[in-house]
Formats: structure tokens, sequence, C-alpha cells
């Protein structure tokens, strides 16, 4: 097999080798990503478990959607008017915010079910798969 053809299937990896703020940006976003991914299980069941209702966890869903709605078109205007790191590490310490938030609720014992629809609806980016910062 052609070493050429062999080597387009292979991920590079030298640019995590060679630049280090590439590696802590990748390395940052597999966090974020990781986490995000663990909330989009946890919140859903949490609220299932609290409730027993599937209505409940749909509601999740329309304060998601609504959340996403309202800030999108914003968002899209601050990321065009800021500087993208400073705007980057602002929406990363919110969305650690909004983490810790539901951490505590969830380590708080038995939250009310009405408590943790605000947390995902100010940072639907914690929540949501597709929100970006």
């Amino acid at each position: 097999m052609n070493h050429g053809r062999l080597r387009r299937l292979v991920i590079d990896v030298g640019p995590l080798r060679e630049l280090p703020s590439y590696r802590w940006l990748w390395l940052g976003q597999l966090v974020n990503n990781g986490g995000r991914e663990i909330t989009l299980l946890a919140l859903p069941f949490q609220i299932y478990l609290l409730t027993g209702s599937v209505l409940a966890v749909g509601g999740l869903a329309a304060v998601l959607l609504a959340a996403l709605v309202l800030f999108a078109l914003p968002g899209g205007s601050l990321a065009d008017a800021f500087d993208r790191r400073r705007l980057l590490l602002a929406t990363q310490v919110a969305l650690a915010a909004c983490s810790l938030g539901l951490g505590a609720l969830a380590l708080g014992g038995r939250p009310p079910p009405g408590a943790l629809y605000p947390v995902p609806f100010l940072g639907p980016g914690v929540v949501h798969p597709g929100g970006r910062p």
C-alpha cells in the first residue's frame, strides 16, 4: 500500500506535539465536551427520578429550545463584536458556574425539580449537544 494513501487515513497529531497553545485548547475542549455529554445524560435522568414524569423531561427540552432561540442571535453578534479569546474564556467560566450550580443542587439532597430548569436555561451550552461558545 502506498504511504500517501495510508497517511490520509491516519490522524495527524503533529500540531498537538508542536503547539502548546493548541494542545491546551484541545485539552480544554475535551474536558468541556466530556462534561457536556455527562450532563446530557444526568440532568434528564435526575429530573425523571425526581418527578417520574416524561412530561417533565420534555419540559427540560422545551426550556433548552427556548434558550437556544433567545440567545442564538445575540450570541452571534457578540462573537462578531468582541475578542474571541475573551469571549471564549467568559463563556467557559459561565458554563463552569452552571455546572457547579447543577452539582450543588444534586449534592444538596433532593432538589425541587423547578430549581433544575433555570440553570440549563442560562447555560444552554452545558446541556445542548450543539451548543458552542
